[in-house]
């Protein structure tokens, strides 16, 4: 099963309800569906990197490619339930953010779960019956997410969208993602202390946008890299 894959992006298609790639890896090119909302930010790309998830059918094998490994993961858990399709299970993903949709879930929240295209209430309370107890692997992110270096995430400083997009930025000019989740932790824990001097936490407001925070983590990394090479 194909579980990775980092390639050339060498076409972006569209059909009606669906959009992917083509990446380019090692001579073969594999053709994925993404999520509609990750389209814009791959736009000006030249390569990806996609957690995927390989489906076998009688009329041919389909990709379906994820940006984060917790959101292939939970798209794996939602076509485990019965009666949830993978394009059902695409539909919710794209409407909802993965930590969204695993709280949605979890609190039995049935009209936000039938907000997604193709989501019925039959579909909605089969998806809480059968996986509200089955969820505690995925940690919410930024709230909950992996712990990193006894890091703590500060959940009122950040929004997920910002997160995501931030994340999405940094990997795409080659910072690997758990050094960027490191770099993001130490800027938000310095916000979080009133009493802090550091230079990086007196250039953002509390309330943190994706350009300060994007300016914030970069000079981070920066000073890991030249750290690491004294």
């Amino acid at each position: 099963m194909i579980s990775w894959i980092n390639g050339k992006i060498i076409d972006i298609w569209m059909t009606t309800s669906r959009v992917g790639v083509v990446l380019s890896c090692n001579g073969i090119g594999y053709e994925i569906q993404l999520l509609p909302r990750f389209l814009n930010s791959i736009q000006s790309k030249a390569s990806l990197t996609l957690w995927t998830h390989q489906l076998n059918r009688d009329d041919g094998v389909i990709l379906f490619g994820f940006a984060e490994k917790l959101e292939r993961d939970l798209f794996r858990k939602l076509i485990s339930t019965s009666g949830i399709g993978p394009q059902t299970a695409m539909s919710l993903l794209e409407q909802h953010l993965y930590n969204q949709l695993v709280s949605a879930i979890v609190n039995k929240d049935i009209g936000k779960l039938t907000s997604a295209s193709g989501v019925g209430k039959r579909t909605a309370e089969r998806l809480v019956v059968e996986l509200k107890n089955k969820l505690s692997e995925f940690k919410q992110f930024p709230n909950d997410i992996e712990e990193i270096s006894g890091l703590e995430w500060q959940p009122l400083l950040i929004e997920t969208e910002i997160a995501e997009e931030l994340l999405i930025t940094l990997e795409s000019l080659e910072y690997e993602e758990i050094e960027i989740k490191k770099a993001i932790n130490t800027v938000l824990l310095n916000l979080s202390s009133e009493d802090s001097t550091n230079d990086i936490t007196t250039k953002i407001d509390k309330k943190v946008d994706f350009d300060s925070l994007l300016k914030a983590t970069l000079q981070v990394l920066s000073q890991n890299l030249t750290s690491l090479g004294t």
